[in-house]
């Protein structure tokens, strides 16, 4: 009996290397499948000092001033190089020309505010929707127009109320464009702090309310140029079996690709909507309200339920409202979105939403935006 324990024991061990190695090699094969045939491609490099934290009251974090970078995305294919994406921030931490203050007379100026998709994310300066509007409603008149982009990523409807009421109306605009995403449904609890390699970072506790963790912002879609840990990290961060897994789950978990602690609440967005009604109507000037779902096909009937509740709120107000997706209607989605693993819109998205813009809203910007009545010409016909 004794004689046959060292046999027993060397089989064990022999069956258990057998299955390790057997095991490494089903996940080598795995990983050269999904490389060559089921392509899984990185998303946008996450970028350092990208975002600064605010001061402003009722805003998080902001764009930092003055800065410029480049959007760096992956592979989109096998044998593709990626692509970059130049970006600049003015003094003001809006991606856009610098701002003239005071606004130079007979200007027309209109304010986007909004998250990504009025941002622009992951599409050049030029192609933007607040871009492409600007250049279509020079061509109607002799004016200057203004179109400024105030968007920052991820920003909610709360945010923006709070940027409109600390700063963007001191812009002295003549209109006010909001653009609602769908997400925008989320109330504004999370924390965030600057990593100490510049990155944006979300704060959360853990599932018993202790301590404190940190993520990169939206890490779903991004990943660092030189990623941190240790070897094995690393390899994992480099898998496309491992990056296939994870795109699974942020379709089942959405909440990941947004705040750890935000969570929905319409009693707060219609209260940021309505305190940015009250802020353009406090200065005569209109509102207009984009309203996003995400580029996809179909739009989810929970998603169409809540956003055709917020197109109702504003036919009840009287503040012109658009449904975005009208704009993109009988085109894939995939032929409208930026990136495989970042599904905002892209340069064709934005141009379809500028056109709509223009030929349901301003198809004549002198008849919105006209001068008023000089008080020589007051006086001249007697009133």
């Amino acid at each position: 009996m004794t004689q046959q324990t060292p046999g027993r024991i060397r089989r064990f061990i022999y069956g258990l290397i057998t299955i390790l190695l057997t095991t490494f090699l089903c996940l080598i094969l795995l990983e050269g499948f999904f490389r060559v045939a089921c392509f899984q491609p990185r998303g946008r490099v996450a970028v350092p000092y990208e975002f600064q934290l605010s001061d402003l009251a009722g805003v998080p974090y902001e764009l930092t001033p003055n800065h410029q970078y480049e959007w760096k995305y992956g592979p989109r294919r096998l044998f593709d190089r990626g692509f970059s994406i130049p970006v600049r921030i003015n003094e003001m931490g809006f991606r856009d020309d610098p701002v003239i203050l005071p606004k130079p007379e007979g200007t027309i100026r209109i304010l986007a505010v909004g998250d990504s998709f009025t941002w622009g994310l992951g599409v050049a300066e030029e192609d933007c929707w607040v871009e492409q509007l600007e250049w279509m409603l020079q061509k109607q008149t002799t004016r200057k127009v203004d179109v400024i982009n105030t968007g920052v990523g991820s920003w909610n409807t709360e945010v923006e109320a709070a940027f409109l009421q600390g700063r963007g109306m001191a812009l002295d605009p003549d209109a006010v464009i909001l653009g609602f995403l769908i997400n925008d449904f989320r109330a504004t609890d999370t924390g965030y702090a600057i990593d100490d390699r510049g990155y944006l970072v979300t704060r959360y506790k853990d599932a018993e309310g202790r301590g404190e963790a940190r993520k990169l912002h939206l890490q779903s879609l991004l990943y660092e140029e030189e990623p941190r840990g240790n070897i094995l990290i690393r390899i994992a961060e480099s898998s496309h079996l491992v990056r296939w897994i994870s795109s699974r789950q942020v379709k089942t978990e959405p909440g990941r690709l947004m705040m750890s602690n935000d969570g929905r609440s319409k009693t707060r967005t219609w209260n940021a909507l309505a305190r940015i009604y009250m802020l353009t109507q406090e200065v005569g000037i209109p509102l207009y309200v984009l309203i996003f779902p995400n580029v996809e096909d179909p739009i989810l009937a929970a998603d169409k339920a809540d956003l055709d509740e917020l197109a109702s709120l504003c036919q009840a107000a009287k503040v012109p409202s658009l449904r975005m997706e009208t704009a993109l209607t009988g085109i894939p989605p995939q032929a409208l979105w930026v990136h495989p693993r970042d599904r905002h819109p892209n340069a064709r998205a934005h141009h379809l939403y500028a056109q709509y813009i223009v030929s349901s809203l301003f198809t004549n910007i002198d008849d919105l935006f006209c001068e008023p009545i000089k008080e020589s010409l007051k006086e001249e016909t007697g009133k």
